[in-house]
């Protein structure tokens, strides 16, 4: 036995997804106040804020977007897959060389310095993959679906 979803639970599981990627570009500018006055601040505040305009669009348009014109919504996502990866990296290179990679790996958790790093590895390129990852197959299990 399959499971599949109807063709509207994919659209509002696509739409949630949707959401909560442009809350999370939204937090990721609260997140980095403190490195306000830092030039890399500026250039990742305005992708996280691009990247939300565009994922509000795709709440609010899905249904259009995907009948018109598939394979931005491919982009967007393989866009905001790359946008995550990187600036996450971006945000622990930055956050270690304002307070020093000792410092950052003891205020994650008490983490050892290699400890940190793996966990960034985790959580900053892996966790993500796997996510964008299971998005793509709900994305093509979608258009097969229409």
């Amino acid at each position: 036995m399959q499971f599949t979803l109807s063709r509207s639970a994919h659209i509002l599981l696509i739409r949630g997804i949707s959401l909560v990627f442009a809350l999370g570009s939204l937090y990721g500018i609260w997140d980095n106040r403190e490195f306000f006055l830092l030039s890399p601040f500026y250039f990742i505040a305005f992708i996280d804020f691009s990247f939300a305009i565009l994922f509000l669009y795709f709440v609010f348009s899905f249904k259009s977007v995907v009948n018109e014109t598939p394979q931005y919504l491919l982009y967007g996502i393989l866009a905001f897959w790359a946008y995550t990866i990187s600036a996450g990296i971006i945000g622990s290179i930055v956050r270690s060389q304002s307070i020093g990679l000792i410092e950052t790996a003891r205020i994650a958790g008490g983490y050892t310095v290699p400890t940190f790093i793996l966990s960034e590895l985790l959580y900053v390129v892996l966790l993500p993959s796997i996510m964008f990852l299971f998005i793509l197959y709900f994305l093509r299990t979608y258009s097969r679906s229409t």
